[in-house]
Order: C-alpha cells, then sequence, then structure tokens
C-alpha cells in the first residue's frame, strides 16, 4: 500500500452543506474508489478543485482539479503521510464512572480481550490523560495531539454516521480551568489528529495553553467525553499521545533491520554450536528447535510457573480427551492426579528452556516500523546488550564443544586396529591400493608403522603425505 491511488470523478462529488444562517459554503466534498480495501472522504476541496483527502490507514492523497477539452478531472496523488517516525509523549490514564467518580478503570462491554476500558455516553463518564514534563520549548507551533478509539454500539441506528465525542483541555492544578478543544466523529482502526494551538480566544478572552492550562511542573489533562446516550467508546493508555516530533524515517528504517539481524545473529550462532558435536539432520532440528522456542518463552514460562489455563501438558491433553473446559474443577481420581504429577516433573525442564531461550520476540521492533513509531535509542541499546549477552556465551560453548571433539579418525588401542566401520570412506574404497602400497615398504619400517593409521594412508586417499617413523 505504499504506492497507489485512487479515482475521482465529478459524479462522486456534491457541494458542501450550508453553514450557519444557511450561508453557503465554499468547494465540495464525496468519496474516492475503493482501493486497497479502502477509500477516502473529500470534504475540504477549495474553489479551485484542489485539497487534501481525510486520512484512510495512516495516510492521505492530494487531490487537484485539472481542465481537459472544457471538462474537470480530478487527479488523486500518492499517498502522503505513510513514511513516518512519529516520538510520542505518552500519559497516565484514569476514568470517571457514570456518577463521575473516579475510577481505575471504565466499564467492560463484553468483549474477551480486557485492553481497552469504556465510558458510557450522554453521562458524566470520562477519560482523562495526565501528562507530565511538558515544556513550550517542544511545542513551539502548538501542541499536536494523535488518537485512536474504538466505538461499542448498543444499538446500530444510522452506520453511515459516526459517534461524536468532546476533547476537553485542562489543569490539573486547578479543574475549573478548563478549555473545550472541540468536537469530534470518531472512526474505528484510524487516527485522529488534532492541533492544539498555543494561543486561542474563548469569549472574548485570550488563553495561552502553557500559561493558563499547563500547571507550574509541567502536566496537562486531555479529557474525553462520548456525547451519545447509549454509545460507548473504548479507550487505553496509548490510544492518545501528543505528536512531539517527527523523526527520520529512513534511520527508523535502519534501527529495525539491527533488531531483525540480532535475531538472524542469534539463531546462525545457534546452528554453528549445535553442529559442533550433532551431524547436520540433527542439528538443524536443534536450530530450529531453538528458534521456534525463542518465540514462544513467555508462554513456556507461564507453563512452568503453572499460571496457564488449563494446566500443563498433560492436565490439557486430558481436558481434550475428556472435553472438559479450561476453568472447571477436575475430579480427584487416579487419572488426574497422575497428570498433574506428570506436568510437576514437566514443569523442571520447561522453566530451564524458558530461562535459557533468547526471547525472539522481544527483540522484535517491526511493530514500531509498521505502525509509524520511532524506535528509541534506549531501547535498541537494550536489545543489541540482550542479543550480545546471548551470542558471546552461545560461541565460547561452541568453541568449547568444538576442542573437546573426538579426532575424525580413530586412533589405535592396545595394539590393535580400529573397526572398519569407522574408517573413513577412502580408506574403504581404496583397500586393495592401500595394501599393495603397505607391502612395497621395507620391512623394518613396516613393522614400526601401524598399518590402519592414517599415516600409512597414500596421499591420493586422504590428501596426506605419510608421516616418517619416529
Amino acid at each position: 500500500t505504499l504506492d497507489h491511488t485512487h479515482e475521482l470523478t465529478a459524479d462522486d462529488l456534491t457541494p458542501r452543506s450550508p453553514g450557519p444562517g444557511g450561508a453557503p459554503r465554499p468547494g465540495k466534498k464525496g468519496r474516492t474508489s475503493v482501493t486497497r480495501e479502502h477509500r477516502h472522504e473529500v470534504e475540504l476541496l477549495d474553489e479551485t478543485g484542489h485539497g487534501l483527502t481525510e486520512s484512510a490507514q495512516d495516510h492521505k492523497h492530494e487531490v487537484t482539479a485539472v481542465t481537459r477539452d472544457g471538462q474537470t478531472e480530478y487527479l488523486v496523488g500518492k499517498p502522503l503521510g505513510q513514511l513516518k517516525a512519529r516520538v510520542p509523549v505518552y500519559g497516565k490514564l484514569q476514568f470517571l464512572d457514570r456518577a463521575g467518580r473516579p475510577t481505575d478503570k471504565g466499564i467492560n462491554v463484553g468483549n474477551e480481550w480486557g485492553y481497552r476500558s469504556y465510558i458510557e455516553g450522554g453521562s458524566p463518564a470520562a477519560a482523562i490523560w495526565t501528562f507530565s514534563g511538558l515544556r513550550q520549548a517542544d511545542f513551539p507551533g502548538g501542541i499536536n495531539l494523535d488518537m485512536t478509539l474504538r466505538v461499542f454500539r448498543t444499538f446500530k441506528g444510522d452506520i453511515e454516521k459516526g459517534i461524536s465525542g468532546s476533547i476537553t483541555l485542562r489543569n490539573p492544578d486547578n479543574p475549573k480551568v478548563s478549555y473545550l478543544l472541540k468536537n469530534f466523529v470518531a472512526k474505528e482502526y484510524s487516527i485522529h489528529h488534532h492541533q492544539i494551538p498555543p494561543t486561542f480566544k474563548d469569549k472574548d478572552q485570550e488563553i495561552d495553553v502553557f500559561r493558563d492550562l499547563v500547571s507550574s511542573d509541567g502536566q496537562l489533562d486531555i479529557v474525553i467525553h462520548c456525547l451519545e446516550r447509549a454509545q460507548f467508546f473504548g479507550m487505553a493508555r496509548p490510544d492518545l499521545y501528543l505528536f512531539k516530533r517527527e523523526g527520520i524515517p529512513w534511520v527508523n528504517f535502519v534501527k529495525g533491520y539491527v533488531a531483525i539481524w540480532l535475531q538472524m545473529l542469534l539463531i546462525t550462532t545457534a546452528g554453528v554450536m549445535w553442529s559442533t558435536f550433532l551431524n547436520g539432520p540433527v542439528a538443524l532440528l536443534a536450530t530450529l528447535g531453538t528458534m521456534v522456542g525463542g518465540y514462544f518463552v513467555e508462554f513456556l514460562g507461564n507453563l512452568a510457573n503453572n499460571s496457564s489455563l488449563g494446566g500443563g501438558p498433560m492436565e490439557s491433553f486430558y481436558r481434550i480427551v475428556t472435553q472438559e473446559n479450561l476453568t472447571s474443577e477436575l475430579e480427584r481420581n487416579v487419572t488426574t492426579l497422575t497428570a498433574q504429577w506428570g506436568d510437576r516433573l514437566i514443569r523442571l525442564p520447561i522453566f530451564v528452556a524458558a530461562r535459557v531461550l533468547p526471547d525472539f520476540s522481544s527483540l522484535s521492533d517491526v511493530d514500531y516500523v509498521s505502525y509509524g513509531f520511532n524506535i528509541p535509542l534506549d531501547l535498541l541499546a537494550i536489545h543489541v546488550t540482550m542479543g550480545l549477552g546471548y551470542v558471546i556465551p552461545v560461541l565460547i560453548l561452541g568453541f568449547l564443544f568444538f576442542k573437546m571433539r573426538p579426532p575424525p579418525w580413530p586412533r589405535a588401542t592396545s595394539g590393535r586396529p580400529a573397526r572398519a566401520a569407522s574408517w573413513p570412506s577412502c580408506a574403504k574404497k581404496t583397500r586393495s591400493a592401500r595394501r599393495a602400497w603397505a607391502k612395497s615398504i621395507p620391512p623394518a619400517k613396516r613393522s614400526s608403522w601401524p598399518r590402519w593409521a592414517c599415516a600409512e594412508w597414500p596421499s591420493r586417499c586422504c590428501g596426506k603425505k605419510p608421516r616418517p617413523p619416529r
């Protein structure tokens, strides 16, 4: 989706609705064609036909009007704003219930994943983000606010119409000092971009954000309300943040590739270590096991700590056979006790594996790049330290295993030759040549040289020259 465009014709556009008092408003509005499973709303075309589309899938398009043969055509440009490296400032989230009382969480609307909490519309319920450490020098042109919300409808209503909400700025030291920034229409699965100017007028009074709304210690409250009754807004702490500055996208790509390189380095190092004492197929299986186990370290840790639903492997197998759910109590009988005791024995090797295997999923920074966020340097430094902390010990183990390997060709013990089955294949294929060469050696030297040693084999067999007798 990095390189695509849309179609927009004159039939797709309609005049904008009249303003207050029925005054006509310039420009047109409409929708583009569907491309890559999305389309854009167009509401800001000026009288000349130029403008920007609304954001969809975190990008916009520039629209340009061109007159050809007396007809107006609209050209939709390439996507804008996809390659980003945003540096966010996150705040602390708290809620107000429907009675206006502070609470740590909002309403659970029945979703199995309890990551987000919901606030009820048409009531004093609200979500409050408190930001700390704000300085005017960090936001010279105003504060950029990015927000993404989830919507839960208790009734369908007009599905084409979004749910309305409001954004209010408030001073944490004096909650009575507040300002209604704007009303908005929530759109799911897209980022809302809002601009907080440094100064604005409210009832013929000029308000300075950092002087009047930001506290003396640099704190600011941003309050979100849902304005429609029987509808709900869902949010989590990272769903609203202040856009501090823009990073360099290609530098962010390099940071993401460094994280991928660390994962590749760990897998390669583990493969080399296993190959020092295992043959090819077994070393390959061991490397695959290391890689797969590294992506499920958290799951293995839950199994080892007995914190996963359904118990361990044997208890889970018993539940599958008997069609028991994950949370029901099992009957205490010989079968269940045997399964639980078997899980206790299995937890020890699982615990060791969870502590020894590298956590490949935690080393991945791909989500930062794909969602357009800057990878912090301190996080990248932590990942590099973790990667080297695994690579260096594994290299040392591989070196020790390699030094302790038995010699490639067996040595004679107790005056008896080694077994022919353990000889190199070249010795088996050239046995007649080896015997003929050994007979050509004088008896005195032949008695002092073991015929089965590699030094006795001709150079054309093992690629080594015979060593002189001692």
